[in-house]
């Protein structure tokens, strides 16, 4: 079920935030709205960018705002992305040193860099 706006996502224990990339196909990070401290545009421009960075297919990048359950698989994920209270990171992304970017820009101060 997705939410329609960033601050229902935050309120709600199952409100997610996930970046996908490749027209969805790929799960760039997923993490607790309620742990984000910035606005949609933040997202929306740090998704960009690490999207550049990899595929820098910017019409294929989707920001999701969803209720999801602890430990669920991102459906379509081939890369394994899980719903987890401490967020997830693709395991490139985290290789990359992005996960401390993420971790930076939107203030996500519960993201583990060694969750995979």
């Amino acid at each position: 079920m997705p939410f329609y706006r960033l601050r229902d996502a935050q309120i709600a224990r199952t409100g997610y935030v996930v970046f996908r990339g490749d027209g969805g196909s790929v799960v760039y990070a997923v993490f607790p709205a309620r742990d984000v401290h910035c606005d949609e545009s933040a997202l929306l421009a740090l998704l960009a960018e690490v999207d550049a960075a990899y595929v820098d297919y910017p019409d294929g990048t989707e920001l999701r705002i969803e209720a999801r359950c602890e430990g669920e698989l991102l459906p379509g994920s081939a890369d394994g992305a899980v719903a987890r209270s401490e967020g997830w990171v693709h395991p490139q992304l985290v290789r990359d040193g992005w996960h401390e970017r993420i971790r930076q820009r939107i203030g996500l101060v519960t993201l583990d860099a060694t969750t995979r």
